[in-house]
């Protein structure tokens, strides 16, 4: 039996992740860069629009006597945050699904190359599926903030030391029941992205996949997390030892001509922590395709289609 497509277990499954990632490592990076820099300027580009024209708006309705507020820009800021979740929404549905579909020429055992036509192709169902999971997150983050209110304010509302211990207790649990909730949808982009699937057609499918294996994909997501953080966290922390270094260095030997401290400031602060970035952006849509790769090759003989396919 070929190893390369059969079922995996957790540790095989990691061991997979990485080994797509270094296959793969070259593209997804500059995919990351290219979506990191489009984003970028498109929401200071949104941003200095949207302020123009609310606040040009804002200023005639005062003129006018028609606007009641004192202060405008409350109103602008609000605009602006309405203005800039779709486009959140429009970045994260074309990251995910360039880095899924990366993910599957490295898995598959293709040669990965940029597919921008295949991204397009599947923008959409990534986007409706976004759209879904916020639309069915609203009733649990309503009654999770409900219930941090209540606890907090009504169960302690004289008493600020435990106030105080309840809000921490209160968030801790919520946010761990938010992880086990947002569970459901852990493999819905893939099936968007691979499947053609829409909104909630994408989610019912996914749900299908996970549900068997819920509390493990849970753990697998979890590890994997704390990998991925600790990767980012190791990295921040080199950044801070160079110029800790570089510090103690210039301290007893003047080597500032050769670099100057802004560049190290530069180095350690912006361009050091956005190379991370990008270095850590794939790693979330490599899981999943993995995730669900295993699924289908466990329950859909997936293994048998992708044989077939590198046969023909």
């Amino acid at each position: 039996m070929h190893r390369e497509f059969s079922p995996m277990n957790a540790a095989e499954l990691m061991d997979r992740v990485v080994d797509v990632y270094k296959k793969s490592f070259g593209k997804q990076i500059a995919f990351a860069a290219i979506v990191y820099a489009v984003a970028f300027f498109g929401v200071v580009f949104l941003t200095i629009a949207l302020a123009v024209f609310l606040g040009g708006i804002m200023g005639v309705m005062g003129g006018a006597g028609l606007f009641v507020f004192g202060d405008t820009g409350f109103v602008v800021i609000i605009g602006l945050l309405l203005a800039i979740i779709p486009v959140i929404l429009v970045w994260q549905a074309f990251s995910s699904s360039g880095h899924i579909l990366l993910s599957k020429q490295a898995f598959y055992g293709h040669k990965v190359k940029l597919d921008f036509a295949g991204i397009f192709n599947v923008f959409l169902c990534v986007f409706s599926v976004l759209v879904a999971q916020i639309i069915l997150s609203v009733p649990f983050v309503a009654a999770a903030l409900g219930t941090v209110f209540v606890f907090v304010y009504a169960g302690f509302a004289d008493f600020p030391v435990l106030r105080t211990i309840g809000f921490f207790v209160a968030v801790f649990v919520v946010s761990g029941a938010f992880l086990v909730y947002s569970n459901i949808f852990s493999l819905s982009v893939a099936v968007a992205v691979f499947e053609r699937r829409y909104f909630f057609g994408a989610i019912g499918r996914g749900w299908l996949l996970v549900k068997p294996e819920f509390w493990r994909i849970l753990g697998i997501r979890l590890l994997w997390w704390f990998v991925a953080l600790a990767f980012s966290l190791s990295a921040q922390g080199v950044f801070a030892i160079i110029t800790l270094l570089w510090d103690l260095i210039d301290a007893f030997i003047p080597v500032g001509f050769l670099l100057s401290d802004s560049y190290i400031f530069l180095l350690t602060t912006y361009v050091g922590p956005a190379l991370v970035s990008l270095a850590v952006a794939p790693l979330s849509g490599i899981m999943e395709a993995v995730l669900y790769f295993n699924r289908r090759i466990k329950t859909e003989g997936l293994d048998l289609e992708i044989r077939l396919e590198k046969l023909s």
